[in-house]
């Protein structure tokens, strides 16, 4: 997995955007505002024959058309980011330093201050040790690869 400290720190947003698309699309589906009317006049097919105005409803053409499109490229959108952050998630899931993940939990997932991540994790609060422990953490890694 190919997951860099630039991945974790879209994380949030990510998540952010997801809850977004997924709103638009919701929004997309429930639209009504593209319904056209119009109505006809028929008669029943038996004696009085009556004539009655029947009323119909629809969705024009032209929307159908713009509502597929949109509708295939929001979903491609969510797709692409939920691929992302499955990513992300499993690559969190295989790191074999205690003290690696929580910092990625903390600062990437909770969105807490580099001062109380090192406060969790490290017992006391400083700007810059878990800032530190997972640049060189990614440092390292990268150098492997």
């Amino acid at each position: 997995m190919d997951v860099t400290l630039h991945d974790l720190e879209q994380y949030m947003y990510l998540l952010k955007e997801l809850k977004y698309l997924d709103k638009k699309l919701q929004s997309l589906m429930n639209s009504s505002t593209h319904l056209v009317a119009d109505s006809v006049k028929g008669s029943s097919k038996q004696f009085p024959y009556n004539e009655v105005v029947i009323p119909i409803v629809g969705v024009s053409q032209k929307y159908v058309d713009s509502y597929v499109k949109a509708k295939a490229r929001l979903e491609t959108q969510i797709n692409t980011i939920q691929e992302k952050t499955r990513e992300i998630e499993k690559f969190i899931d295989t790191l074999t330093r205690s003290d690696i993940r929580q910092i990625i939990e903390l600062r990437y997932i909770q969105g807490l201050k580099w001062k109380q991540v090192s406060s969790k994790v490290y017992g006391y609060s400083s700007e810059d040790r878990a800032r530190k422990a997972i640049e060189l953490y990614f440092l390292k890694n990268s150098e492997k690869i």
